[in-house]
């Protein structure tokens, strides 16, 4: 199964959208950051993946992923959402562990 490609429209909503040539030239000319924040020294991006990653065929696309550059020590933390609301929520929730991480092994340190 080939996952579906998406854009967003003027709204920012994402849409389905058949025409790969389109398609890749809206992912060449579009920022697709969702947001970004940059803490302790890591950075936390979520972006819009313009690609379907729900590959089980149920439930809704999942169009946003969120990742920390460099890996925690901890780990690496990666999540994927279905909306851009969620997104957004999940990107806070993630920079707050990082956080929290990060102050612990400080803490510890000293």
């Amino acid at each position: 199964m080939i996952p579906s490609r998406f854009i967003l429209n003027a709204a920012g909503k994402p849409v389905v959208c058949h025409n790969l040539r389109k398609w890749g030239e809206w992912v060449e000319k579009n920022d697709r950051q969702t947001a970004e924040t940059n803490t302790f020294g890591y950075r936390i991006s979520t972006v819009f993946l313009g690609l379907d990653h729900n590959f089980t065929g149920e439930g809704l696309p999942v169009l946003w992923e969120t990742m920390v550059f460099p890996d925690l020590p901890s780990g690496e933390i990666q999540k994927r959402y279905s909306s851009r609301e969620d997104a957004l929520a999940g990107h806070e929730k993630i920079v707050e562990k990082v956080r929290k991480a990060l102050r612990r092994k400080r803490a510890r340190r000293d």
